[in-house]
Parts: structure tokens; sequence; C-alpha cells
């Protein structure tokens, strides 16, 4: 059987130590439900405030023009547009 990893990975280089910092996300498709952890499992949840991570978001989102729509009758959100980089 085929198995899919369905994580979602990021990283981001720290201004002040210049050091790597790799992200993992749960979550799957575009419902904004999930955690974010380090590579190493430990949970991230208060990174998601940093400087780094809060550049890395706005410039996804300035990037995409991806719109997403959840669906009340079946309780799944989803992309209606297409990604523009």
């Amino acid at each position: 059987m085929l198995s899919v990893d369905l994580r979602s990975q990021f990283l981001v280089v720290d201004a002040t130590t210049a050091a790597p910092k790799e992200f993992t996300v749960e979550g799957t498709t575009f419902s904004p439900l999930g955690s974010i952890y380090f590579a190493t499992g430990k949970d991230a949840t208060d990174q998601c405030q940093s400087d780094p991570v809060q550049r890395l978001a706005e410039i996804a989102s300035i990037c995409n023009d991806a719109k997403v729509v959840y669906h009340p009758v079946s309780s799944i959100s989803s992309s209606c547009d297409i990604l523009t980089l």
C-alpha cells in the first residue's frame, strides 16, 4: 500500500543568530486547523509570533492569490483559485 506523508514543512533563518529553524505544520488541505512543531517534534506554537515566521506568513499571503472557501454542508475548506508566484 502506498503511504502518503501529509506534513507540511518550512524553514526560517533567525535574524539574530543566523540559525535555521525547521518547522512541521499539521493539517490537511486548506483547513485552518492544526499545530506547529519544531522538526524535532517539540511544540513550537510560541514561535508563530516570531519575526521570521510572521515575515514568511506575510510574504506567502502577498504572493498567493488563492482563496479559501468553507463549505458548511460538507464541513470542508478548499481552494478556489490558482496559486501565483
